[in-house]
């Protein structure tokens, strides 16, 4: 939940997948992965919150308010007890 929010909140800091392009694309709110080489990488917070934040469902990645985003996200992960992020 902390890796979502942070992604949530620190959007400005990532590189969205419609920053590379003018087109109207449905992954336009999808954050992209940065090119790395090694699986260290991967554990890194930054890396984490990217992927979690995109396992999200487009509805909950759309709400802008910070109070209302981590009220669904809440509500979304108490829905259904996820083990890991593979699970999302």
């Amino acid at each position: 939940m902390k890796a979502a929010l942070y992604a949530k909140n620190k959007l400005e800091q990532f590189e969205m997948v419609g920053d590379h392009h003018g087109y109207g694309t449905r992954n336009t709110i999808t954050i992209s992965y940065p090119l790395h080489r090694s699986a260290l990488y991967e554990a890194s917070p930054k890396y984490v919150a990217s992927n979690v934040y995109n396992r999200l469902p487009k509805n909950l990645r759309q709400i802008d308010d910070p109070k209302s985003f981590k009220k669904a996200l809440k509500s979304f992960l108490y829905e259904k007890a996820y083990y890991s992020v593979d699970e999302l």
